[in-house]
């Protein structure tokens, strides 16, 4: 189902409890909220956020401003052109600043909007960080949907699953404590696919930590000050998760809901990153009176409120 066409949607909200404990705080579960077949959940990040959610090693903060317009000089560090490799060639001439090889665009541009839920880095104590939602007093229903916008970059992580000494840069989704989504990234992020999976960019200019290699061109280096292109492990990726048929008619029928968000990455979002937006929470198949039920329910009170009258008199 698309995110946009979704006839119900829900507000998710964080506390920060977590921070002054040291650890992952216990959450105070909230009646999951909704009215007759619609009952929704929706967290767009943007506002105080409340009881029930319980956060540890994530944080919510702005958007990235957006991307780099402009490289400044030779080098290896952000707003640079490092030298080609292996022949270690730059182009001496450069006028200095350059405008990006890769154009500057903005998460805004791809549906994300004021603030974002994103890695502070991993939890000390147990190497995974975690952000929990819990709910009680859910109606009788079937399953539930999950929706969310998902964005990872620059260095994360490169590689291989078990190449890393410190564990692969993953995330991972529980449903009740059950595994329902389990991913590690490559470098920049490009690689997640996925029945109803939306990459809405792939490996973009959208945050400031950009930066560029000038082209090797088998030994001879560049050819002028335009001969570069972005680093591709810096670059930013985008997904719409809202058609994942993994996120789609989750079996539930509990009516208590925990849904748990986690990263192992070691470092802050400003070396890389997994941040979520837009989130929402469906249940479906919630039972309603049918009509006849709910005529004999009322004629059983009219009735009732009659005889009552006509005792007193």
């Amino acid at each position: 189902m698309n995110r946009r066409c979704r006839s119900i949607k829900i507000v998710a909200v964080l506390v920060f409890s977590a921070a002054l404990s040291g650890g992952l705080a216990t959450a105070a579960p909230i009646a999951f909220p909704g009215t007759g077949t619609g009952y929704v959940y929706a967290e767009d990040f943007n506002e105080a956020l409340g009881e029930e959610w319980s956060v540890d090693g994530w944080l919510t903060t702005d958007l990235f401003a957006g991307g780099a317009t402009q490289v400044t000089k030779n080098g290896s560090g952000t707003g640079y052109v490092s030298p080609s490799s292996p022949s270690s060639l730059t182009y001496s001439d450069a006028n200095f600043p350059l405008s990006a090889i890769k154009p500057a665009e903005s998460f805004a541009d791809y549906g994300f909007s004021g603030q974002w839920l994103i890695n502070k880095g991993r939890a000390e104590d147990n190497g995974t960080a975690t952000a929990k939602l819990e709910f009680n007093n859910l109606p009788e229903h079937t399953s539930i949907d999950i929706d969310l916008l998902l964005a990872v970059g620059d260095s994360i992580d490169g590689g291989t699953e078990s190449s890393h000494a410190d564990g692969p840069k993953t995330i991972t989704v529980k449903v009740d404590g059950q595994t329902i989504f389990d991913f590690f990234f490559s470098a920049g992020g490009t690689n997640l696919s996925g029945d109803g999976v939306v990459k809405l960019i792939s490996g973009g200019n959208l945050n400031s930590y950009y930066r560029e290699q000038w082209n090797d061109n088998s030994g001879a280096g560049p050819s002028d000050e335009n001969d570069r292109s972005m680093t591709s492990w810096t670059g930013d990726t985008a997904y719409d998760m809202s058609g994942y048929t993994g996120f789609t008619e989750i079996a539930h029928t509990s009516d208590q809901l925990t849904i748990e968000f986690i990263h192992n990455m070691s470092s802050s979002y400003t070396d890389e990153y997994q941040a979520l937006d837009n989130l929402s929470v469906t249940l479906n198949g919630v039972a309603v009176p049918e009509p006849s039920t709910v005529v004999l329910l009322a004629v059983g009170v009219l009735l009732g409120s009659l005889t009552a009258v006509r005792r007193k008199r």
